[in-house]
């Protein structure tokens, strides 16, 4: 056998078994930083474990309108330890910042909205395998875009495990960051906005949305004024691993550092025979823990599970040892049968062993048999082993067998037996186990009686289980059967004598008869039957005679079904059963197939004579029912049209009623005139009788609701009904009082109902119809300055109508009013249908040159009232500076000299066209005037 081992470690050397390993240690960090483009790492020979860390870029920052900084939020960081293998390739994708434009960062940066939104900065991160973005085992979130239009709102970070969210703005939400599971959400409500996907951020370039980071899950976009939100981080299948967010400024970056110190390894044979035992032993420098795969322990020896060349790879806990590899080669044992052409014998007989296998050498043990000669070996069960040896590698087999040799068996086939003529023997053989088979000459079956003829011996041949067999006899001897007589028969009826005499034997005391009758002794016979002799002899043989004993049934005698009937019916009693010849005698007077009426319940008795003259009786029990007292119910008053239900009652629970003039019971019906009705009940035993009642049926009263009605909206009713009588009562829908007035709220039908003083009721209805009154609408409130004109005029006047207003004010005139007071003038408007309607408007009229003013809304619709933004209170002589924006922060106007003169034209966004009026809506404007006085406040245009 060999005895040299070969021991591999990884950085690639070969070692002799028993020689000193050389500890070899390897150390270095490669940085990759932004290309744009995927990069390479290559694992250096014998390194199996690296560090990568992993930072994601910052993404896109600006400065805003009024030159305020917007940050871009921070990449997050990644680190861990990753197991690998000398010259696998891993790639490297480092992250490129957000810029303040276009397209997100490198590496799954989402992408900049066209204005004042930033991009999302790309994540970084390794890959193996394929090289897809499923393939990445650690990832650096990239941070969200800033946004950066009027106000300064920054990016969320680039993750930990979770993105971080961006600052929200102008009332929009900022979305989330990505997850370890999913996307950021989008940010909600502005333009049209994305949420982040697997390693993209979010981002579609609409306007003023900032783009998400990239990362293993991309963040959310920003909604307008609102920040993108960080990717997240991501380890898979490291150790030592963790994440955090918010640490790298600009480009991503990524390192990936390597260490580690070789083992010694030694063997105990780097060859052996299959199933013996082998140990390998390496030794860490660091003092570290080996485990070896396949089954093996360190320095323990094990059975390897299998032939041919194995590598054994031995690994250390301790972080800073590379692992190594044996190769054992393990040869398989020659192939060895021991067979035999029987394995089970009796004993006398031989048996002939041979070997089957690819051994060079064989032996037999216990004893030294020849393959292929006769061998005859004892009583007994002997195991057989043979051993085969392959000569080229020592490796030896072994196989066994086992012959067993049973005894003969020992059996009996009982003692010697005397029978009479016609009778059975049954012949059994002993001395075999359960599963012995007996075999007897002439025709027998061990354990099954047969009847022979002639006296015989019979021959018993035993085999056992094993089939191994013996032989016994016995002798059957045969007498004949004694002459015996049993007499006559004889005719009885049921209930008389019988006696029965035997002859035939010597000895009286040899007869026995069936069914316990005694020789000679007077029995009473139950039915028609044979009474069975039997006479045994000297040598007990016996013999058997009958006779038949015939007995005469009773007639069965019916006098027919017990009955139940009503109180008066009549009734006819038959008797049966006696034949055509029979004869039938009734108690109490009754005579068979007479009718008569009983008049209690009773028990008749019938007796009945066959022609033999046999007789027997049979009874019948009548019983009288009483007639049901039958109730038609109370009689009744209805109205006209009412349904009328009649229940009748009295006969019982399963009692039925039928009503003349086609009624049913408990059947409502419509009563159209006063009648009486008849109901016959019948109850549960057909017994009937019968009841009336009376239905008397009012007329309906003829109820008036009143002529229908046409009224103005508004305008007050009084309903009041008739028909029902002096003590009648009026009720109408909708919860109205009859007589009472209301104002309707639409047009409609109301139902009166009408009640008599019998009760019956009938109704009516009434249409009222509403006219439409005039719509009308005197205009805005107006606050004016004292001594100015005011024009009061009906807003989309309708020329179908007359208008008025009061104070003496005319519409559309201007009237000027010299003192300060707050007055409502009031406007009506009649139809053609003579409907008026009215509305009220408020003018205030203050001190211009003494109160100060800032407006919060004016209606630019050129209808010469409120039509331009006016500030009063300010000298007019006083510089104005006025700025208008809407709610994104947009600048519509601006004057550095303002005299009171807007009237809600775009004059400067780009969102809606230049000198278009604005639409109604909230926007904000900044008033400066004289020495640092500023206001900011909202402005409502209505138009």
């Amino acid at each position: 056998m060999k005895k040299s081992i070969n021991v591999f470690h990884p950085f690639g050397f070969v070692l002799a078994f028993l020689c000193g390993f050389t500890n070899v240690s390897i150390a270095q960090t490669e940085t990759f930083t932004y290309t744009g483009a995927v990069q390479t790492y290559t694992v250096p020979a014998g390194v199996t474990l690296i560090e990568i860390e992993a930072w994601g870029a910052q993404g896109g920052s600006a400065f805003t309108i009024y030159d305020e900084f917007a940050p871009g939020g921070l990449g997050g960081y990644a680190k861990g330890d990753l197991v690998v293998i000398p010259g696998q390739i891993l790639n490297v994708y480092v992250g490129g910042g957000g810029g303040a434009h276009g397209a997100g960062g490198f590496n799954g940066g989402g992408q900049a909205g066209s204005e004042y939104g930033a991009a999302g900065g790309g994540g970084s991160d390794v890959r193996t395998g394929l090289y897809g973005l499923s393939d990445r085992i650690i990832v650096g979130g990239g941070g969200g875009g800033c946004s950066f239009g009027v106000y300064s709102r920054f990016g969320g970070y680039g993750g930990g495990l979770i993105g971080g969210v961006g600052a929200f703005g102008a009332g929009n939400v900022a979305g989330t960051g990505g997850t370890q599971v999913a996307g950021g959400d989008a940010g909600c409500c502005f333009g049209i906005v994305s949420a982040g996907s697997f390693g993209l951020g979010g981002g579609t370039g609409d306007y003023r949305n900032a783009g998400g980071g990239g990362g293993w899950y991309g963040g959310g976009s920003g909604s307008g004024s609102s920040g993108g939100c960080g990717g997240s981080s991501y380890i898979d299948g490291l150790t030592d691993a963790t994440t955090s967010g918010n640490i790298r400024s600009g480009n991503g970056l990524v390192n990936i550092s390597v260490a580690c110190d070789a083992l010694t390894a030694t063997a105990s044979t780097l060859e052996l025979c299959e199933d013996e035992e082998l140990t390998l032993e390496a030794v860490s420098d660091n003092g570290g823990d080996i485990s070896w795969d396949g089954g093996a322990t360190n320095g323990v020896p094990f059975i390897p599970g299998s032939t041919g060349v194995i590598t054994y790879t031995g690994t250390s806990d301790e972080g800073e040892d590379c692992w190594v590899f044996v190769e054992i080669e393990v040869f398989e044992l020659p192939e060895v049968v021991a067979d035999v052409d029987l394995i089970e014998i009796c004993h006398g007989d031989a048996v002939v062993f041979s070997e089957i296998g690819d051994a060079d050498t064989y032996t037999w043990d216990p004893v030294d048999v020849l393959s292929g000669d006769p061998y005859f070996p004892e009583v007994g069960t002997e195991t057989y082993t043979l051993t085969g040896v392959n000569d080229a590698t020592g490796c030896q087999n072994s196989s066994e067998i086992e012959v067993t040799v049973n005894a003969l068996p020992i059996i009996s086939a009982g003692e010697d037996l005397a029978i009479c003529v016609g009778s059975e023997v049954t012949l059994s053989g002993t001395g075999l186990e359960i599963d012995g088979v007996y075999n007897w000459g002439g025709g027998v079956t061990n354990d099954v009686a047969f009847g022979p003829l002639v006296t015989n011996s019979y021959i018993l041949t035993g085999t056992n289980a094993n089939d191994c067999e013996n032989k016994d006899t016995v002798l059957v001897t045969v007498h004949d059967l004694p002459l015996i007589e049993a007499g006559l028969g004889d005719s009885v009826c049921y209930g008389d004598m019988v006696t029965l005499s035997a002859e035939g034997l010597v000895d009286p005391e040899g007869y026995s008869w069936s069914d316990g009758v005694i020789n000679e002794t007077p029995f009473i016979p139950e039915l028609t039957q044979y009474y069975f002799l039997e006479g045994i002899d000297d040598n007990g043989c016996e013999n058997t005679d009958s006779v038949l004993v015939v007995v005469h049934s009773l007639p069965l005698i019916y006098g027919g079904e017990d009955q139940s009937i009503c109180n008066g019916d009549g009734l006819i009693l038959s008797g049966t059963g006696a034949g055509a010849d029979g004869v039938y005698n009734w108690t109490e007077g009754v005579v068979d197939d007479i009718e008569f009426i009983p008049v209690a319940t009773t028990t008749y008795i019938v007796t009945g004579t066959d022609a033999i003259g046999c007789d027997n009786t049979d009874t019948v029990t009548i019983e009288i029912y009483s007639l049901p007292p039958v109730d038609a119910g109370d009689d009744q008053d209805v109205c006209f049209g009412d349904e009328v239900v009649l229940s009748a009652s009295g006969a019982g629970p399963d009692a039925i009623y039928t009503w003349e003039d086609g009624i049913v019971n408990d059947i409502a019906f419509e009563a159209t005139s006063s009648n009486t009705y008849i109901v016959l009940g019948v109850d549960e035993n057909g017994c009937e009788n019968s009841d009336t009642v009376v239905i008397v049926v009012n007329p309906l009263p003829i109820i008036n609701a009143g002529s229908d009605l046409v009224i103005c909206a508004e305008e007050e009713v009084v309903l009041n009904g008739n028909g029902a009588g002096v003590d009648g009562l009026y009720t109408w829908n909708n919860g109205l009082l009859n007589g009472a007035s209301f104002i309707p709220e639409n047009s409609d039908e109301f139902i009166l109902i009408g009640v008599d003083a019998n009760g019956c009721e009938s109704s009516d209805t009434i249409a009222i119809t509403l006219l439409v009154l005039p719509e009308i609408d005197g205009g805005l409130d107006q606050r004016i300055c004292i001594e100015n004109e005011v024009v009061l005029m009906v807003v989309n006047k309708n020329e179908a109508f007359d208008y008025s207003w009061d104070n003496g004010v005319e519409d559309g005139v201007p009237f000027i009013v010299y003192i300060e007071n707050e007055t409502v003038y009031t406007v009506t408007a009649v139809n053609a249908d003579g409907c008026e309607n009215s509305d009220e408007v408020q003018v205030e009229v203050i001190n211009c040159d003494t109160i100060l003013v800032f407006p919060t809304g004016f209606s630019p619709n050129n209808d010469g009232v409120n039509d331009y933004l006016v500030f009063t209170g300010i000298d007019y002589d006083l510089q104005k500076y006025v700025a208008i924006y809407n709610e994104w922060g947009m600048k519509l106007f601006e004057s550095y000299d303002y005299k009171n003169d807007w009237d809600g034209t775009n004059h400067l966004g780009t969102s809606i066209e230049k000198n278009r009026a604005l639409p109604a809506g909230t926007y904000y404007y900044i008033l400066e005037y004289g020495e640092n006085n500023v206001v900011k406040n909202y402005l409502y245009i209505d138009r």
